[in-house]
């Protein structure tokens, strides 16, 4: 649009509604714009949550490992320690005899 035409548009219309709408169009602009930053915002929070969401199930899967082998441990050594008091007790059987 040339110069010429917007004169010619602004003498035919009157400049109070040439500027209502460009107040008009300037505020759907912001509108388009205000929508496309919350649009980014919502996808931006639901990845962090995903991503979240995975590792804190990472975490769960490792920590109930842990405590899996830790409760394994304990038994060995709760049955090693029955295998030793009995062989003390041999011992001490023996001994005394």
């Amino acid at each position: 649009m040339n110069s010429q035409a917007i004169i010619d548009v602004i003498q035919n219309l009157g400049a109070p509604v040439v500027y209502s709408l460009l107040a008009l169009w300037f505020i759907k602009f912001q509108f388009v714009k205000a929508e496309e930053a919350a649009t980014r915002g919502r996808e931006e929070r639901q990845r962090i949550i995903d991503d979240f969401t995975s590792r804190d199930a990472e975490n769960d899967k490792r920590a109930f490992e842990l405590a899996e082998k830790s409760n394994d441990a304990i038994n060995k050594m709760a049955a090693n320690l029955e295998a030793n008091t009995k062989s003390m007790d041999n011992l001490v059987a023996l001994v005394t005899k």
